[in-house]
C-alpha cells in the first residue's frame, strides 16, 4: 500500500516537472522570438458547449467537442439530461496587428473559454509577433509562467 503510494506520487511530480518544464520551454521560445505588440479586435464570435466533468455533448460520428449556439445549448443540454450549469461559452477572437518584421498588417485568431465578457470588436489587447516571421502571433493563454496576453 505505502509502496504504491510512493510510486503514485513519483509519478506525479514527474508529470509536474515535464509540463513544467514544457511551459519554461515556451517561455523561453517567446522572449527570444516574439514581441509584445498591439492588436485591435476585429470580430468576436461566441459559442456553447456542454460539458460536465469528463461527460459532454460530442458531435456525432467524431467524438469532438460540440459547439453550438448558445441559444439552442439549453435546449440540447436538457434534452440529454444536462443542466444549465453545463453549458459554458467560449469566444473565437479574431485580430489584426502590425508585424514588427515588414510594417504590414496581419490577421490572428484565437479562442479563450474563460473571462470572455470584456473581449468586444475595437477593443485593444497585446498579443505576441514573431520577430522573424511576418505574420506569425500568438498569445499566452494556458502559460503560467507568463503574463496572459490577448
Amino acid at each position: 500500500m505505502l509502496g504504491n503510494l510512493k510510486l503514485k506520487a513519483i509519478g506525479a511530480g514527474g508529470a509536474l516537472l515535464f509540463f513544467g518544464g514544457l511551459m519554461l520551454g515556451d517561455a523561453n521560445n517567446l522572449k527570444k522570438n516574439y514581441t509584445l505588440v498591439d492588436a485591435r479586435i476585429t470580430s468576436v464570435e461566441i459559442d456553447c458547449y456542454v460539458k460536465k466533468r469528463k461527460k459532454k455533448l460530442v458531435e456525432k460520428g467524431t467524438g469532438k467537442l460540440a459547439y453550438m449556439d448558445c441559444e439552442i445549448a439549453p435546449l440540447a443540454a436538457e434534452r440529454f439530461g444536462y443542466d444549465d450549469n453545463d453549458i459554458h461559452r467560449r469566444a473565437t477572437i479574431t485580430y489584426r496587428y502590425r508585424s514588427p518584421v515588414d510594417n504590414k498588417r496581419y490577421k490572428g485568431t484565437y479562442t479563450r473559454e474563460s473571462n470572455i465578457d470584456g473581449y468586444r470588436k475595437g477593443r485593444i489587447i497585446r498579443v505576441h509577433a514573431h520577430t522573424s516571421e511576418p505574420g506569425k502571433s500568438r498569445t499566452t493563454a494556458g502559460n503560467l509562467f507568463i503574463d496572459n496576453t490577448g
